[in-house]
C-alpha cells in the first residue's frame, strides 16, 4: 500500500482523500501490530499487566478491522459516494463502539464478555454486507468488473 500511495496514486490523478484513505488504512495496521505485539511481550508480567494488555490487543484489532474497511469500501464505492459514506459511517461507528467497549475495565466479567464477542463477530461479519452489495450493484458475478 505504501508503494499504491507514493507511485499509482499519483499516477492516476487520484486526490487528497484517496492519500488520506490509504495512509490512514497504513497506520491503522502499524497500531494494530504495535498493540498486539506489546501484549505478547508483556502479557507474562502480571495478571493486572496482562489483563490490561489484552484490552489493548482487542482495541487495536478493532483499529487494524477500521483499516481494512477504509480502502475497500473507499475504493469500491468510489463512483457511488453515497452508499461508501453510509457504510464508512457504520462500519467506523461499529468499530469505535467495539474500541470503547473492549477498553472498558469491567470488559473481563462473564456477562461483558457475553457482549463483546458477538459485537466481534457481528463487527467481522458486517464486512461481507458492503463486498454482497457491491457485487449486486456491478450486475452480479457475471459482469466483467467482478
Amino acid at each position: 500500500m505504501l508503494v499504491d500511495n507514493i507511485i499509482f496514486i499519483p499516477l492516476y490523478n487520484g486526490t487528497l482523500a484517496d492519500h488520506l484513505i490509504v495512509t490512514g488504512a497504513l497506520m491503522c495496521f502499524q497500531f494494530c501490530m504495535l498493540c498486539s505485539s506489546g501484549y505478547h511481550t508483556f502479557k507474562c508480567h502480571s495478571e493486572r499487566a496482562f489483563w490490561r494488555w489484552l484490552s489493548i490487543d482487542q482495541a487495536g484489532i478493532c483499529v487494524g478491522l477500521i483499516g481494512c474497511y477504509l480502502p475497500s469500501v473507499h475504493f469500491g464505492f468510489y463512483c457511488l459516494s453515497l452508499w461508501r459514506d453510509i457504510y464508512l459511517f457504520v462500519s467506523c461507528s461499529l468499530c469505535l463502539l467495539a474500541l470503547y467497549c473492549s477498553l472498558q475495565t469491567r470488559g473481563h466479567s462473564k456477562a461483558f464478555k457475553r457482549v463483546l464477542l458477538p459485537m466481534y463477530c457481528c463487527l467481522a461479519g458486517f464486512g461481507t454486507l458492503p463486498a454482497v452489495h457491491w457485487v449486486y450493484l456491478n450486475g452480479g458475478f457475471g459482469a466483467p468488473v467482478v
